[in-house]
This record gives structure tokens, C-alpha cells and sequence, in this order.
């Protein structure tokens, strides 16, 4: 069986906040060290470790003993992600333990928990890891120390934080605790799971540190931002009877500026806002081959991006809110920076798309080009090494100005002033901008974007985690608090699922949907060879089944045996989900109110007396056409439904009269979400946000024919997960590493091999459904959704 490993973070509105986070740059050759006065206890300890990964595919070291790399703990030495802890003890005794998960996510924070417990009978119990409050039970290589054995750790040698021998790790540390003595402490011991989001939450360590033991939450000695980095270094673990002094650790490649506001908690401090900031990510997001990720540093916040790749934000822009971020002109030649969509990268034609994939200013010799469609010039652009680049976005208003600081001195490009809300650089709909009026940042996903020119140029950007004086009034940074509060907090009130044999898995859902009365959908599937089971619950004595297009809805079997996955969706508006059945007469046009209130919907149509397709549109297909849930086709036009408004649309009038059934599932901050992205045929693949982690991934791909898949977490434990069901066929479900998807704090990314056609295959087109397990933006006083 799969290891359990689910998606958490940690938060919340209780006496634990954690204030600030360091930034360790292995470019920086950055690191945390200490080496202890005395021998402590090298049988038993326990170690807390809450970070932020910014190049987890290299070689990363977290924590190392005695400098020597027999004794540590790190990520990315194999397979590009695996963490990997290992020991060479004094006695020549060795152990490894090496996670078949992948951690590799850069857009959220992670917490870690290591026990060491030699003197236990039983091998496993002597070393465990946790993460995000669950324990790592699955590896791909393990081997586990010997009975009674002393490792290094603990010992006088140097301890070290980002760092072994000559290798450097590029981490954000937002908390540390080393517990001398103890080996058998639990995640419950540091943190708790939240009751209004499930995810894990920190929390006060209210045992005794012992001898060696330390807390660096890396803060001043006035509880926030640290003077110097000596000061950010001082443990803060109370003084008792065993921990009688405190254990400070030395700072090397660190600054007063790198204790960033980046915290693994969120809240606000007046209208300081703390919490999960947006970062550059290393992963590439989609466009063409070619164009990977980059290569970041300074946590995430530096990038020099060369003719050939583009970075963007690990958040997304929300569909709601004024936000602003700047990026420093350090070196190189001139960059592109504003806003584009993931199918811009590596995309040379920059309003062919059916959004204009990006809305930037391009380095341009003395003047700046407006791009797409080269818009127009500025010589305010800000083209010289030391200039600030300034992005103020008004998303709801379909705004965005782009500026520059010079010598302390702010201006806009085109003469625009953000905060009057005049003369936008680029608009919608006509709305006054100075080079474009055709934005609609209501359509797909939008991100904060910067590609390179020839020459590569660096750029160090500041999401709001470091303090800036010239910040425009009324615009929020990056960060998850300042998002919309995800309208579903715990997903789990609206979507739940389920693994059981025969008619177990209807009771077992049944159980978890008890709350719910008959306002429901099942989709229940067979692992074996088999189709999916639509049951309603208006009408829970028959299903419609997706494998059988001859016929209408049938009495729901007894399923007799087998193994099956089944998943139960909430109706109602609060939950996105609308659900009923139409009569249609052949020869008027059936208009069906769905009361959503959003265009970011998809709806799937079919015959409930007859047997027809399944018809089914989403926002991101082009217009006028369909895709069929039942086929492999890719997407058609097709008229049969049509007319999608925010609140209703409708069964063409030429459609056979009969009794149709509708399901109308609308983006739902929290519970789904509706996603698109570009293949571009490379490992690993792109990427699509969400604003959660997936409980359930659904991908097709629409320019050819290719399956759908569902990739379900239920049947999935490890991530990537490569448990794979059939949507258009009724083939057995299985393992399928090579279209594994690796859930992310706040969406996905295709992790299979680029030969899978209907999963990445280059310049693919796809669109995704997902239901969440844990939602991102939980709003303030609330645990941040995490993947893992």
C-alpha cells in the first residue's frame, strides 16, 4: 500500500506566531552553524524544522552533523527531490532513509520533524520523519540504524543549517527547535491540526529543551525584526533545570535584510501583513519546449533569466484585490517584466493567443517597447542597472500600470498614477489605457512574469517580504493573507471520497456525506475494468453511466464485489455546484438558470431518457466549441449547449426533445478549481494553479484527441501521484508514472514522462477540473493550505 501523505500547512489564530523567516542563499555560500560546549545526548533527539524550498532539485543540504557528510539530512541528490537522511555513526553503523515522495514545491512552506531513538527494540521506531504532521512511512531506499548506536549529531563537532562540507542549500528557515534527550516527540508535540482548515498548525514546544537543545524563530530580541543577524541567531528555548544556557548559532552569508516578513504563519500586525509570500519558482509553468525553470536564489526573490527562460510567481493573481510588486535592475542585458499567462513562455508572438498571453514592458536599448503587439515606447522605462521596475494590477478593474524608481524618484509609464487609478499602461475594455485596452485578467490564469533577453539579465524582486518605503497606497503585497478568503475553508464539507469493496462504497460515502440530506452527486468508479457511475441525489436510485451512450439512467446495481473508488460533491450555491433535470422540446431553446454568478464554470449536459454524449464546456476552450467527456475527441464545435452566461445557459433549440440532465460546476476559491495549461513536452512538465491542493485532478487535452484522466487521492498516497483512472474509457485503473501529477500548495505539475501525449505532449493544449483537499488562502488568522 501507498504511504499517506497529505496536504497541510501550518497557521493560525493562536498564541504561536511565527514573525519572521531567514533566507539561507547557497549563492550567497549563506549557512546557520553552532557547534555544541559538550557532548549531549547522541542516542535520542528530535529536531523541528519549518522551511521553504527555492531550488529543491539540486543538491540541497538541510541539516548536517560534524561537517563531514556522513551524518545529514537533504533533498534533491536523487531523482531531483527525494529527501534523504543519512548516518554514519561513531561505531561505523550506517542508515539511510530515502522518501519515494518528491518535494520539490516551492510555493508554500514545509515542516519537517526527525526523531532519533536508537535504544527502541524495533528498527523502524529509531528513526522517523514526519512532514506537515504525518508520518513518512514509504521509501525507496531504507535502511535503519543500529540498536543503542551514537550518531555525530549532538556531539561537539559543527551542526549546521543550509550547509556540508563545501555544499550550500538555498532554503527560507522560518523556525527551528532541537529537543536534547527526547526521541519519541510527535508532530502534535509542535503544532496541531486546525480545525477550521485541517491543515497542521504551529504551535508552543511546552516541554524542556534539555542540555544541546535550542529555538531560533530568528527574530529580534524585541520579538520581531532582529538588529543584527547575530541577534536574529539567539536561541530563544526557555532557561529550566536541563537547558541551562542558551545556545546561540552563528550567522555566515546572512544580512539584516534576508529576516523577511515570509512566515509560515498568517496574520497581521496593524496592517503589516505576515504570512506565505509569493516568490520566483524554479518550475517551468508551460509555453514551449525549451522554456524550464529557472535557476533562483535569494529565496526565491532573485532571477536571471536568459533568452531561452522565464520565471514566474509561485502566486498567482487572484481574481479579486490591488496588489503591487518591484524588482531591482541588478545586471545584464534588458529584460521583459509584468503580467502573462503560463502559454507565454517561450512565445515570441505576444497577442496571438486567445488572451494576449502577456501585458509587459520590454528592455529596448534607451526606450521601452509596450508588448504585445508592440504597443508603443517609453524612455521612462526603467533600463539602467540600479532602476526599480514597479507593477501596480487592479485586477477586478482590468488595470495595470508599470513604472520605475530611479534615485528615490517613482514615475509611471505613459503618465499613469496608480494610486488615482488613471492612465493604466494596459486595460480592459477600453478603459483608458495608455497602450492597450484588450486585458482581461478575468480569463485563465494570470501571474507575475520576467523573461530574459540576450545577455541575461538579474533582477531581484520584493513581493512585500522586505519593507519598502515607496509602497502606493492602498496596493496589498503578494502574500497569502492579502488573497480573497478561500470561500470553502475545509474542503472537506463539500467533497469527500472514498476506497471500498462492492456496496460498502456507497454506505461509505453515505457516512462521510451524512450532513449533506439528498443535496449530492456520487461519481462512483470500479479499479477494475468499468465505467463511472453518475448518481444524483434527488434521484439515488439511478445512475448514468459513461461507458454506456445507447442507453438512459438505470436502476444503480448492487455491486457485488471489487474494489471501487467512489467521490461524493456537494450541491448548492455556496458550494459551486448546481445540479437538475431539464425537459427540452426539439425546436425552442431551453434556458437554464444556474444562479453562480461567474463565467469560470464548466457544464456537462446529457440525456437522462435517452442514450447521446456528454456534452460538456469549459471557460478555457476556444469559443464556440465543446468537449465530450464519453470520447477521446479533442475539442469540436459544437452548438448543442451554448448561451454561458455568469448565471444561466442553454439547450439549443435543434437538440431532441427529452429529460437532460445538467451539472454546472463554477471556480470556487477553496473546493475547485478550473485550470488550463500548454504542454512543452519535457520532465517535468508544466504547471497549473489553482489556489489549493488537489484532492481529485482531472486533465484532458482539447487541440487533438487524447484520454482524460482522473488522478484521485484517495488512491494516491505518495506525490507525485500516478494512480490513474480513465475518464472516456472504461479501461482498469492503475499506476501510471508516466503521467504522475505532483500536487503543490496551490495547484499542480505534470510529472510524467514528455511522451505522454495526452498529458504533455509539446504545445499541447489542456484543460483541468480539480476539487481541493486543502485550500490555499485560508484569510487571515487561518493555516495556509500546503501540498505534501
Amino acid at each position: 500500500m501507498h504511504q499517506t501523505i497529505y496536504p497541510l500547512l501550518m497557521g493560525g489564530c493562536q498564541k504561536y506566531r511565527a514573525k519572521r523567516s531567514v533566507i539561507v542563499d547557497a549563492a550567497n555560500s549563506a549557512s546557520i552553524s553552532w557547534a555544541p560546549g559538550a557532548a549531549g545526548n547522541l542516542k535520542q533527539w528530535t529536531a523541528s524544522i519549518v522551511c521553504k524550498l527555492v531550488n529543491p532539485v539540486s543538491y540541497m543540504p538541510l541539516f548536517d552533523a560534524d561537517n563531514t557528510g556522513n551524518d545529514t539530512i537533504t533533498f534533491g541528490a536523487i531523482n531531483g527531490g527525494q529527501l534523504r537522511w543519512i548516518t554514519n555513526a561513531q561505531g561505523s553503523a550506517t542508515s539511510l532513509l530515502q522518501t519515494t515522495s518528491l518535494f520539490t514545491d516551492t510555493s508554500g512552506w514545509l515542516h519537517f520533524l526527525f526523531n532519533l531513538n536508537t535504544p527502541h527494540a524495533t528498527a523502524a521506531e529509531r528513526q522517523r520523519m514526519f512532514t506537515q504532521g504525518q508520518r513518512i512511512s514509504q521509501f525507496a531506499s531504507v535502511s535503519y540504524i543500529a540498536q543503542n548506536a551514537d550518531l555525530r549529531w549532538n556531539n561537539t563537532g559543527l551542526h549546521q543549517l543550509g550547509k556540508e562540507r563545501t555544499n550550500y542549500g538555498s532554503f527560507i528557515f522560518g523556525d527551528f527547535k532541537f529537543i536534547d534527550g527526547q526521541g519519541a516527540l510527535d508532530p502534535t508535540d509542535f503544532g496541531r491540526f486546525d480545525p477550521k482548515s485541517g491543515t497542521f498548525a504551529l504551535r508552543h514546544f511546552m516541554g524542556g529543551y534539555g542540555l544541546n537543545g535550542r529555538h531560533y524563530p530568528f527574530v529580534g530580541d524585541a520579538g520581531d525584526a532582529p538588529a543584527t543577524a547575530a541577534e536574529g541567531m539567539k536561541d530563544r528555548a526557555p532557561i529550566d533545570g536541563t537547558h541551562v544556557a542558551a545556545n546561540n548559532a552563528t550567522a555566515a552569508g546572512i544580512a539584516t535584510t534576508d529576516f523577511v516578513k515570509d512566515s509560515p504563519t498568517n496574520f497581521k500586525i496593524g496592517t503589516d501583513l505576515r504570512g506565505n509570500f509569493c516568490t520566483w519558482s524554479p518550475n517551468n509553468p508551460g509555453g514551449k519546449a525549451g522554456y524550464t525553470g529557472q535557476t533562483v536564489s535569494d529565496g526565491g526573490l532573485r532571477v536571471s533569466p536568459t533568452t531561452s527562460h522565464t520565471a514566474f510567481g509561485t502566486i498567482a493573481l487572484p481574481r479579486t484585490g490591488w496588489y503591487f510588486w518591484s524588482s531591482l535592475y541588478e545586471s545584464g542585458s534588458w529584460p521583459i517584466f509584468g503580467i502573462a499567462q503560463a502559454q507565454a513562455a517561450g512565445n515570441t508572438q505576444y497577442n496571438t493567443g486567445p488572451y494576449g498571453w502577456q501585458y509587459v514592458w520590454y528592455g529596448n536599448g534607451g526606450n521601452g517597447t509596450m508588448l504585445p503587439g508592440s504597443a508603443g515606447a517609453d524612455a521612462n522605462s526603467p533600463n539602467t542597472v540600479g532602476d526599480e521596475a514597479l507593477v501596480c494590477v487592479r485586477v477586478q478593474q482590468n488595470k495595470v500600470w508599470l513604472g520605475r524608481r530611479r534615485a528615490g524618484v517613482v514615475s509611471w509609464i505613459g503618465g499613469g498614477d496608480p494610486i488615482a487609478g488613471t492612465n493604466p499602461t494596459f486595460s480592459g475594455s477600453g478603459g483608458g489605457g495608455v497602450y492597450r485596452t484588450d486585458l482581461d485578467l478575468s480569463v485563465s490564469t494570470w501571474y507575475p512574469f520576467v523573461a530574459g533577453s540576450a545577455g541575461g539579465p538579474t533582477w531581484r524582486t520584493n513581493f512585500g517580504q522586505r519593507t519598502a518605503a515607496y509602497w502606493p497606497a492602498g496596493y496589498l503585497p503578494l502574500c497569502v493573507p492579502a488573497l480573497p478568503k478561500a470561500t470553502i475553508v475545509r474542503p472537506a464539507a463539500a467533497f469527500v471520497q472514498a476506497v471500498d469493496t462492492g456496496a460498502n462504497i456507497s454506505s461509505a460515502l453515505a457516512t462521510k456525506r451524512a450532513a449533506w440530506g439528498n443535496s449530492y452527486i456520487d461519481i462512483i468508479r470500479s479499479t477494475g475494468a468499468e465505467g463511472w457511475r453518475f448518481r444524483f441525489g434527488d434521484d439515488p436510485t439511478k445512475f448514468l453511466d459513461s461507458s454506456d451512450n445507447a442507453n438512459p439512467k438505470q436502476n444503480f446495481p448492487a455491486l457485488a464485489g471489487g474494489s471501487y473508488w467512489g467521490g461524493s460533491i456537494r450541491t448548492g450555491a455556496t458550494y459551486g455546484v448546481v445540479s437538475g433535470e431539464a425537459v427540452h422540446v426539439n425546436g425552442v431553446t431551453t434556458t437554464i438558470t444556474d444562479n453562480l454568478g461567474t463565467g469560470r464554470k464548466i457544464v456537462i449536459v446529457r440525456r437522462a431518457d435517452a442514450g447521446g454524449a456528454w456534452y460538456t464546456y469549459h471557460p478555457d476552450l476556444t469559443a464556440g466549441k465543446l468537449i465530450y467527456l464519453n470520447t477521446s475527441a479533442g475539442e469540436t464545435t459544437d452548438g448543442s449547449i451554448g448561451a454561458f452566461t455568469s448565471n444561466s445557459f442553454q439547450i439549443h433549440s435543434g437538440q431532441p426533445s427529452g429529460t437532460y440532465r445538467y451539472i454546472v460546476l463554477a471556480e470556487t476559491s477553496g473546493l475547485i478549481g478550473i485550470g488550463f495549461y500548454w504542454g512543452h513536452g519535457s520532465v517535468p512538465g508544466p504547471m497549473c494553479q489553482l489556489n489549493h491542493s488537489s484532492a481529485l485532478t482531472f486533465w484532458k487535452r482539447t487541440d487533438s484527441a487524447g484520454d482524460s484522466y482522473v488522478v484521485p487521492s484517495a488512491l494516491n498516497s505518495n506525490n507525485p501521484r500516478d494512480y490513474c483512472m480513465s475518464f472516456n474509457s472504461a479501461s482498469a485503473a492503475g499506476p501510471a508514472p508516466s503521467r504522475a501529477v505532483e500536487v503543490t500548495a496551490n495547484g499542480i505539475q505534470q510529472r510524467g514522462s514528455p511522451a505522454q501525449a495526452d498529458a504533455n505532449a509539446n504545445g499541447g493544449v489542456y484543460v483541468v477540473l480539480s476539487f481541493a483537499e486543502f485550500a490555499f488562502a485560508t484569510g487571515d488568522c487561518a493555516a495556509q493550505g500546503m501540498a505534501r
